[in-house]
């Protein structure tokens, strides 16, 4: 559920920050006040306390309600509440710096984020491989499915266990 909403909530964060790039290229680009690092900087770092609550009500709603263990509570919240929308969000906002108009950037979005979540979660479970456990096992995606399918007192992550038998 969290992965499906993660894409139509990035691309709401695309709106803003393509607006303020137009404005950064044509009026502070010009002038020189500030640089593109501090404009980026200042993107990702105002939208983690945003991220942090709508995610932790998120959590709070969710994570009791279908019923998981409390012992795993606190590594599910930083999971889910924290580095996940970290991740799709900085990736929204990377497609967005790419992208000329907000429809590319939905477009560019939806299609890198599906092949993502396709390559590094269902074809992890497919190939085994040495080259591919250090891929997969880096990846954020691939983290964030493998634990949410291990909190029912599943072993962590797949990908590593499977590649091993």
């Amino acid at each position: 559920m969290s992965t499906i909403n993660s894409v139509s909530l990035a691309n709401q964060i695309q709106v803003p920050f393509l607006d303020t790039r137009r404005i950064y290229e044509v009026r502070e680009r010009p002038s020189r006040m500030y640089s593109w690092t501090a404009l980026l900087t200042s993107q990702i770092l105002g939208e983690i306390p945003l991220n942090i609550i709508g995610s932790s009500i998120y959590f709070l709603v969710w994570y009791w309600t279908v019923g998981l263990p409390t012992d795993r509570a606190g590594y599910s919240y930083f999971l889910f509440g924290i580095v996940f929308p970290l991740y799709y969000t900085t990736i929204g906002q990377a497609v967005a710096a790419m992208a000329p108009n907000v429809e590319i950037a939905a477009l560019l979005f939806s299609f890198l984020f599906s092949f993502v979540i396709t390559l590094y979660v269902i074809f992890a479970f497919l190939i085994s491989g040495t080259v591919w456990l250090i891929i997969t096992y880096d990846s954020p995606a691939t983290v964030y499915s493998s634990h949410s399918d291990g909190l029912g007192g599943g072993s962590g992550c797949i990908a590593f266990h499977r590649s091993r038998t």
